[in-house]
């Protein structure tokens, strides 16, 4: 028994140390200290910005309008002769160059009228080779010879005529171009004056587009333009800028000329610019940079030391991600870029990186 309780003491002695050493524990651990708000580091160290150094050199503006391929030619295609069409070998969108078939006409009447003249011009040459030797031989008159022969040249004459209503069985395109409208189906019957194809003549290429009446000013002023086609930006020429806007749609038409090796085709959407500003040394900053402190005024922040200080700046014009300063800038400050939004004069800045 009294071993017993022994083992007993022994174990509440245990139990105690270790609640004890674990309360201590606790008690001694150092307290891990607050973690420091966002407001504390910009206190400390100012606000996260990045930045770069205003730009100077030569400075263009392109005006951007979208539009739509035409041809200032377009051919209309018909028949020669009243004939049924018995293939059509073309289709809208084709390419063709001179020369090439775009329909067939039944012939098989031309061929039987041809096939039979041919006979008979043959016989007509048999007779007057004839006569010929009869009058050697003094059987035939000189105005028999010469009434033969005169039969015989018209119906060469004839034959002639055959071949080329023959020819003329194949509808060509007299042009290089692209098949922009078809009007006919085998079986149909075709004859002169009815049109069966429309094609767009591929070396007489311009551009629509359409531009606001707002910038009809800067559209009279500019200095060239060029086209973005398949092959890349490439030069282009102002035919004609429509001084009204359309009635209809209040938009102004821009007439754009194209080389026909533009790889461009009628009726294809695309972009053209006109560069209304050509500058041999200008000032300018990222869009992002521009803050709007007030109603119709503008301002960047410029870095001085760790303090971001406000400059109102008049603007120009924009291009590619930036922006003219016509004034407010020298060109050498660096203006702050990513940032400026929280930005407030004077503020402590932190410079993340150029």
């Amino acid at each position: 028994m009294e071993r017993r309780k022994k083992a007993v003491l022994i174990w509440a002695s245990v139990i105690i140390l270790v609640i004890g050493y674990g309360t201590w524990k606790v008690a001694t651990k150092p307290k891990q200290a607050p973690p420091t708000s966002v407001a504390t580091i910009h206190a400390q160290k100012g606000i996260p910005v990045t930045a770069e150094k205003a730009r100077r050199g030569p400075w263009e503006h392109w005006i951007s309008l979208y539009g739509t391929v035409e041809s200032s030619k377009v051919v209309q295609i018909s028949a020669d002769r009243q004939e049924y069409v018995l293939a059509v070998l073309c289709d809208v969108g084709d390419l063709l160059s001179p020369g090439d078939a775009m329909a067939i006409l039944d012939t098989r009447e031309i061929k039987e009228k041809y096939e039979a003249q041919r006979a008979k011009v043959r016989e007509l040459l048999d007779n007057y080779r004839r006569l010929q030797s009869l009058k050697k031989a003094g059987g035939a008159s000189a105005q028999e010879v010469e009434s033969a022969l005169s039969a015989y040249l018209d119906g060469e004459a004839k034959l002639k005529e055959l071949e080329i209503d023959l020819d003329r069985s194949k509808v060509s395109s007299p042009i290089e171009g692209i098949v922009m409208e078809k009007f006919v189906e085998p079986g149909d019957l075709a004859s002169p004056g009815k049109v069966l194809f429309k094609v767009a003549d591929l070396d007489s290429l311009e551009v629509h587009l359409v531009a606001s009446p707002k910038d009809a000013l800067k559209l009279a002023n500019a200095h060239a333009a060029r086209v973005n086609t398949p092959k890349g930006w490439i030069d282009a020429s102002v035919k004609r800028v429509d001084p009204v806007a359309d009635a209809q749609t209040g938009l102004l038409k821009v007439i754009l000329e194209v080389p026909s090796e533009s790889g461009l085709r009628p009726g294809e959407t695309v972009e053209g610019q006109l560069k209304d500003e050509n500058v041999a040394e200008a000032i300018y900053v990222p869009y992002e940079a521009i803050q709007r402190p007030d109603e119709g005024k503008a301002a960047v922040f410029v870095v001085s030391g760790d303090v971001a200080v406000q400059k109102e700046v008049v603007l120009g014009e924009s291009f590619n991600g930036y922006v003219r300063i016509i004034s407010g800038l020298d060109g050498d400050e660096k203006v702050v870029v990513r940032g400026s939004d929280r930005l407030y004069p004077n503020a402590k800045i932190w410079l993340q990186g150029e």
